[in-house]
């Protein structure tokens, strides 16, 4: 986490890391039963996954999945145009959602069961590296950084307008999708999850 520079910015670009901690689990495959410290997936804190398939992979891709069907029946003209169901399906969308950005806490939390505290810090530490692979991009693009959290990196591009700051964000966003497969290599982490 990076503190905010001080002052009155406008046309900031936010890159902001889409489900960071529920893509870093699919990503390495972390679960409670795929930690193994020969296995092939190598998240760079000493924490190694299996690639075969834990529970938490099937269970996060299933949340998604149902999500995204959802999402899909809001574009649907029948939801989209009747106010009572689209909200009614806008909510259920938004609670899967919700369920599967808190599967981190709940596998980070010693009281669950199937608690491992290698699981937490490998998310933890992967979601930081990638904040600041981030950060260093822009940097060497020659923008300014004004400030990061856990999953996203605010950019002083000096742009003049908004249309400016969202062809910049577009951009930046293509060089950071482009640079996952590098920043991964040797690793064999799924970057398709980013």
């Amino acid at each position: 986490v990076l503190e905010p520079k001080v002052g009155i910015m406008k046309n900031i670009v936010v890159l902001d890391l889409k489900n960071l901690y529920p893509a870093i689990m699919l990503a390495c495959n972390c679960s409670p039963e795929t930690i193994d410290s020969n296995g092939e997936i190598k998240v760079g804190n000493g924490v190694c996954f299996r690639k075969e398939a834990g529970i938490t992979k099937e269970i996060l891709e299933n949340l998604i999945r149902e999500r995204d069907k959802l999402r899909a029946m809001l574009k649907t003209p029948e939801v989209f145009n009747d106010k009572d169901k689209y909200t009614n399906i806008y909510k259920k969308a938004y609670y899967y959602k919700t369920f599967t950005n808190s599967f981190y806490g709940v596998q980070a939390y010693p009281g669950f069961r199937l608690y491992n505290p290698a699981i937490g810090a490998s998310i933890t530490y992967l979601g930081r590296y990638l904040v600041k692979q981030i950060q260093e991009l822009c940097e060497i693009q020659g923008y300014i950084v004004i400030r990061s959290d856990t999953d996203a990196v605010f950019v002083n591009g000096h742009v003049k307008s908004q249309e400016e700051a969202i062809k910049l964000g577009k951009e930046l966003e293509k060089k950071i999708n482009e640079s996952f497969v590098a920043w991964f290599e040797n690793t064999n982490i799924d970057t398709s999850y980013f």
